[in-house]
């Protein structure tokens, strides 16, 4: 991945818009020189990033955070993190950059299967508070959250936030959850899926 980490960094892709490293069990070392180049600004048309099932964790999501930061990013459109083994510190560290404009057009948030705890789910929820305004799609199913976590997700809809969001999918224990029905209600466009 350093290879590949110094390629982007030279600008030797410059136009590149998808970048999926999905699959790779790369690990947050191994995925660690690619986030660094992405965060120093390197492929800026960048429109997708997979990096899903590439075992990684809390480290990744703080370079994540970091790499939000950049203006370059502003054109990120999908984050896919799904089947990595995230904490919800690591989860809050990313969603804090999110929550204070980082990728502003980001409209697919990949988090399933993550390990995703109920703090990791409240701070995806408070970065829809006051960023994410584009997010069209959010999963989180195959994680196990306390109902504090859907109920936190409920406030935020209600509340406003993700506005843009046509795509919730929740493990199944929580799509019930009267919160999250009566926030569908309130948006016609929002669809809650049931998935384990």
């Amino acid at each position: 991945m350093a290879s590949l980490a110094r390629l982007l960094d030279c600008g030797a892709v410059p136009s590149l818009e998808r970048l999926d490293l999905s699959g790779k069990s790369l690990g947050d070392e191994g995925v660690r020189p690619v986030l660094d180049a992405l965060a120093r600004g390197a492929c800026p048309l960048l429109r997708a990033l997979g990096l899903g099932h590439d075992e990684l964790g809390d480290a990744s999501c703080v370079a994540l955070a970091a790499m939000a930061a950049h203006p370059a990013r502003a054109r990120l459109e999908a984050l896919d993190l799904s089947q990595n083994a995230l904490s919800g510190s690591g989860v809050a560290a990313l969603a804090g950059a999110l929550a204070r404009g980082g990728l502003p057009r980001l409209k697919s948030l990949q988090l399933y299967h993550t390990h995703l705890d109920t703090v990791g789910v409240e701070a995806v929820a408070e970065s829809g508070k006051r960023g994410l305004r584009a997010l069209e799609s959010l999963s989180l199913h195959g994680n196990s959250f306390a109902t504090a976590g859907v109920d936190a997700l409920a406030d935020a809809l209600r509340g406003g936030a993700f506005p843009q969001l046509k795509r919730l999918v929740l493990p199944g224990q929580h799509w019930q959850h009267g919160g999250v029905k009566a926030a569908c209600e309130a948006r016609e466009a929002l669809c809650v899926d049931m998935r384990g």
